[in-house]
């Protein structure tokens, strides 16, 4: 669906596998060292909720930068193409300048 609207949208993959990979890697460095044999269901289940959410705060983070970065370069490719909307209130994207740095409010 993507690739219709956003030349290279094929980047959107491997930017998900390295989210998901991030994100695995973040509950495993939480989690792992704060379980111990014996412990509490409710202690398991808290330390197992907020490794959970270290975790998708990564893969958002991730994706997040990704889908930002793929735009930008879409807005570059086909300006005419991608249209981001912006909501009242929130910063006009940047858009490229004339030597390829980005000036705020395009």
């Amino acid at each position: 669906m993507l690739r219709r609207h956003v030349p290279g949208a094929w980047w959107w993959v491997p930017a998900n596998v390295a989210a998901w990979g991030a994100g695995l890697a973040a509950f495993a460095l939480v989690s792992t060292p704060l379980w111990r044999e014996g412990q509490g269901p409710v202690l398991v289940a808290l330390i197992g909720a907020g490794a959970g959410l270290v975790m998708a705060a990564t893969v958002a983070a991730v994706t997040g930068w990704a889908l930002v970065r793929l735009l930008r370069h879409a807005r570059v490719a086909a300006p005419e193409a991608v249209r981001v909307p912006v909501r009242a209130g929130w910063p006009a994207p940047a858009r490229p300048g004339p030597h390829g740095g980005a000036t705020p409010g395009g």
